[in-house]
């Protein structure tokens, strides 16, 4: 397991003020809450109606992602990019299901 000294050690975390965590003097990052599963479905089914018309006569062009619209998740999702993949160096998991034998 990682210990608490080596994960304030870490790069990351470089000009934190450990000791104004621990006293509840720094403001947590804005939390915005994502639509329910319910208001994503609905998104998708107004924006797919509103297309149809449209889909038959455009052409096939990759469009940005619209806020709150589902969409599919791409199969090599799971892989980082390098710059991404820099900023987890020197960290490791290990899930807990594949420790308990």
């Amino acid at each position: 397991r990682i210990k608490a000294a080596e994960v304030r050690a870490h790069p990351f975390w470089t000009g934190l003020d450990w000791n104004a965590v621990m006293d509840r003097k720094v403001a947590p990052r804005a939390w915005r809450v994502l639509p329910t599963v319910e208001e994503m479905l609905a998104a998708k089914a107004a924006a797919s109606a509103n297309q149809a018309p449209q889909a038959a006569s455009s052409s096939r062009s990759k469009e940005q992602p619209k806020p709150n619209q589902v969409v599919n998740t791409p199969a090599n999702s799971t892989q980082l990019q390098n710059n991404q993949q820099q900023m987890f160096q020197g960290f490791s998991h290990t899930a807990d299901s594949a420790l308990q034998s």
